[in-house]
């Protein structure tokens, strides 16, 4: 049996994966088939050569593995986007720079590989490796000395005003003056300066002392050797310094593999990367801070060095775990004659040591060896994955190395880190009620938006005894628009629900000035003539009464539960599970409401944090109800993390309001901010906002889903198109408003082209709504996209719950790391959207799609089955 053949290969002989079966009754034989060869290879060890499966080690005493591997997957997201677009800008302009300059040849530049110390990987604010700063050494042939850059953004004036001069003119009279250089952006300019901020040259100089190379520290100098060799202990690397220049190399290889974006190293030999010295002795090396270096100006040797050719593993590959084995265990070869092309490069020699290694090392280095071993069998994986999805996409196949190098090498060299490094700090628990046999309601935590502490913690035990005054400052707006809510849940809410409503203040206002009303509310028209981008939140229909279309609505939310929840998620829900983190940026909640405690009281959701960006006197508390709506809807579909933005206080939006929405966007999608997973944004406007479309754009990257309503004015202009930013059909997910029984309602815009045109249940729906702005009532019956949206937005919460749950195999997710960073993203979704929706005929004529949860999650399917389905539409796209 050759190691490399799958088992459908060795069953059928060919290496095609798609089969066409006419007859129903062989299409169940193949099937039964193909899973008894599952349940039978599922049972044997794998070989070294068969693809890997990602474990992730479980230590005791470490807190949740879960939520380190959500920090590292975190981490890695934000190199490959933020990092790697910032060094190609500054690659980019030196070589720009030096297109100005003599035609000499050996321009070159070091880099420093980011920091990825402790603080990196378990602080909330830890990504700060790239906040707008890039620092390296820039080499000038004509000077014949290296010189000191810092890279800075926000200098937006400085940077226009800069003098045009060529960049060795620039370094010479630096150098000269022992000036700083300092390279400034702004949105479109760069330009190098000498800048007085930074006077003082390096005390590790590259010009006064030596640059060590890792090739000979490693083979010459013994730093890498083991640390009962006879060299001083102090010079060899710790085991903990050895791992983080691992891992860094990686981020580099990572950043690196994309050719055509980032020159390449000449060699992954080691000779490129150099550590500085602050004296000629050896002590003097700084570890901390490697640097890699490479020629600039001048085209890569190779541009398809890291893209395997005839699914072969490149040289590349065979260097870096050459270099991954040696700065672990020291040197495996006397001289480089030994790793030529005359002997592949010394693969066999490689191998042979990694299968030693393997079998007499401990166990806490497992990770570290599969990294090497993967990058031995790199052909392979590539072969498998391009195989398996280039034929049903056009991937690049520079993309799909970046995607093994992230999953297959990156991943578990950060996963090992946990062992040297301090274990994450416990999250605060909430009490548990049952240490309250006569609660009759819910405890409320008070969490610090900053640091997480729990502030204060209520121990009564009913909910009569919980501070109605703190309650009631909120609804005033005296708390803090940072901190953060959670309400845990109990029993007998209908006898909390009215001290709730008697326990709010008698003085509030109706509703601030601009906010809807029943009578006479203002409809925007998105074809109206104006200078002024209009905008709106999307409800076309606001009643106490039930409408026609309300009995269905709750038969839709009783089959979702009946078909969905019930029998396939909630009986699988741990509380140690992640949950999805979903914001709704709208006009704010009333967090006292008895339904949304009844929510989150019945599946466990949370409110986590909140803010208000409108300066609102009465801070998050919701004075037009709409976003109050939303939030009750998307908690009554799915169990979520609920992050609460409020970028309006009315329902009809002023001059401020875009600016205010792409802030709020941005720092729900930034890792510096909520980084959420979803964003929910029941609103639009007419005219296209730069500042919302970048906020998208850069939330797009980062792998984030954003769902926006499509609007609510086709009942009158029937032909309008949809609002932004739901018109960003390539970044958002727009979502039109259908009743119960499949029939797109009338104000919902008509079908697009280029667009999906999903809908999904938006009418009749009764929600949560603030009594005081209801003539006492706590609900209303709503209609429109706005409704919709969170409906939307819950169906995907759903489907990412489903992939995070744990399967039959014990520890094992629904689906694995690579597959799960697919679905976790617009086009994931998006994919799993057009599966669980099917096109409703309106007028006889192809409408919208309308989206069936229980489309995807078929209750006659066996449990495992939902997690084949999704993998195999993801494998699509």
């Amino acid at each position: 049996m050759r190691q490399t053949e799958g088992a459908l290969e060795l069953t059928t002989g060919t290496p095609r994966s798609v089969f066409f079966i006419s007859k129903l009754e062989t299409g169940k034989e193949a099937r039964v088939a193909a899973q008894n060869a599952f349940k039978v290879l599922s049972n044997r060890q794998l070989l070294d050569d068969t693809i890997p499966r990602i474990k992730f080690p479980v230590k005791q005493g470490t807190g949740s593995m879960r939520n380190y591997h959500d920090l590292i997957d975190k981490f890695i997201r934000y190199f490959d986007c933020e990092y790697r677009a910032l060094v190609t800008r500054v690659l980019g302009t030196v070589a720009t720079e030096l297109e100005k300059c003599p035609p000499v040849l050996g321009h070159k530049i070091m880099i420093q590989l980011p920091s990825i110390k402790e603080t990196d990987l378990f602080s909330s604010d830890s990504l700060h490796l790239v906040e707008g700063s890039l620092d390296g050494f820039v080499y000038c042939p004509e000077l014949s000395q290296w010189h000191n850059i810092k890279c800075r953004f926000d200098q937006e004036s400085q940077a226009k005003n800069a003098e045009a001069q060529r960049l060795c003119e620039v370094v010479k009279c630096a150098l000269q003056r022992e000036e700083g250089l300092l390279l400034l952006f702004d949105k479109a300019l760069a330009a190098f300066i000498e800048s007085p901020e930074f006077s003082d040259l390096p005390t590790m100089n590259p010009n006064i002392y030596p640059i060590r190379n890792l090739k000979e520290m490693i083979m010459v100098d013994g730093f890498f050797n083991p640390p009962s060799s006879k060299l001083k202990g102090s010079c060899v690397f710790k085991h903990t310094e050895r791992r983080e220049l691992a891992a860094k190399l990686a981020l580099y290889l990572l950043m690196s593999c994309d050719s055509e974006k980032t020159p390449l190293m000449d060699s992954w030999n080691g000779y490129h990367v150099t550590f500085f010295s602050s004296s000629n002795s050896q002590k003097g090396c700084n570890r901390e801070s490697p640097y890699i270096s490479c020629l600039i100006g001048q085209a890569p040797s190779t541009s398809q060095s890291f893209i395997p050719s005839n699914y072969d593993t490149p040289r590349r590959y065979t260097e870096i775990a050459r270099l991954l084995m040696e700065i672990e265990y020291g040197p495996i070869f006397d001289n480089d004659e030994h790793f030529s092309a005359k002997n592949n490069f010394g693969l066999e020699i490689i191998k042979e040591s990694l299968k030693r290694h393997r079998e007499y090392d401990d166990p806490t280095k497992s990770n570290y060896l599969d990294a090497i071993g993967n990058c031995l069998r790199f052909g392979n994986l590539f072969r498998y994955e391009y195989r398996s999805e280039a034929i049903r996409s056009a991937e690049r196949p520079a993309d799909t190395c970046r995607r093994i190098i992230k999953t297959e090498i990156v991943l578990k060299l950060l996963l090992d880190l946990p062992a040297f490094k301090k274990p994450l700090p416990k999250r605060a628990r909430p009490s548990n009620n049952e240490q309250f046999p006569n609660s009759q309601a819910k405890l409320l935590d008070i969490v610090d938006d900053g640091d997480g502490q729990i502030l204060s913690q209520h121990q009564a035990s009913s909910f009569s005894n919980i501070d109605h005054g703190l309650i009631n400052s909120v609804v005033r707006g005296k708390v803090d628009g940072g901190t953060s809510f959670g309400l845990s849940s109990a029993n007998s809410r209908q006898d909390s629900r009215s001290k709730t409503l008697s326990s709010r203040p008698s003085m509030i206002p109706r509703r601030s000035q601009g906010a809807k009303t029943n009578q006479g509310k203002k409809k925007v028209s998105f074809g109206e003539a104006s200078k002024k981008n209009i905008g709106s939140l999307f409800d076309s229909q606001e009643s106490i009464e039930a409408p026609a279309t309300a009995g269905s609505a709750k038969l839709w939310f009783q089959k979702l539960n009946d078909l969905v929840v019930d029998p396939i998620l909630s009986v699988r829900r741990r509380q140690a599970d992640r949950l999805v983190k979903v914001a709704v940026l709208d006009t704010g909640i009333d967090i006292a409401h008895p339904m949304i405690t009844k929510a989150m009281g019945e599946n466990g959701s949370k409110i986590t944090k909140f803010q208000d960006w409108t300066q609102s006197p009465y801070s998050i508390s919701d004075r037009v109800g709409h976003g109050t709506a939303v939030s009750e809807i998307l908690l009554r579909v799915a169990k979520v993390d609920l992050y609460v933005g409020k970028v309006s206080d009315a329902a009809e939006f002023d001059d401020k309001t875009p600016g205010i929405v792409a802030q709020a966007i941005e720092y729900a999608t930034s890792f510096g901010g909520w980084d959420v997973d979803i964003v929910v944004l029941s609103l639009g406007f007419e005219n296209e906002d730069q500042g919302i479309r970048r906020a998208i754009l850069n939330a797009h990257i980062r792998n984030k889903i954003i769902f926006a309503a499509a609007s609510n004015s086709a009942s009158l202009v029937p032909e309008l198109r949809v609002s932004f930013p739901a018109r960003m059909c390539g970044q958002v997910i727009s979502i039109r408003s259908a009743s119960g029984q499949s029939v797109r309602s009338n104000a919902s815009p008509i079908a697009s082209d280029g667009d999906d045109n999903f809908m999904t249940l938006g009418e009749g729906i009764e929600a949560a709504w603030p009594s005081d702005l209801n003539d006492g009532n706590p609900t209303r019956y709503v209609s429109g996209t706005s409704f919709a949206t969170p409906v939307a937005a819950g169906i995907a919460a759903l489907i990412l719950e489903f992939s995070i749950q744990q399967g039959k195999l014990k520890g094992d997710s629904n689906l694995e790391a690579a597959d799960r960073a697919i679905l976790w993203s617009h086009r994931g979704i998006r994919k799993i959207f057009q599966v669980m929706s099917t096109i409703v005929n309106r007028d006889n004529k192809p409408d919208c799609r309308m989206v069936y949860p229980w489309g995807l999650f078929d209750n006659k399917r066996k449990y495992p089955g939902h997690a084949m389905e999704i993998n195999r539409w993801l494998q699509s796209i």
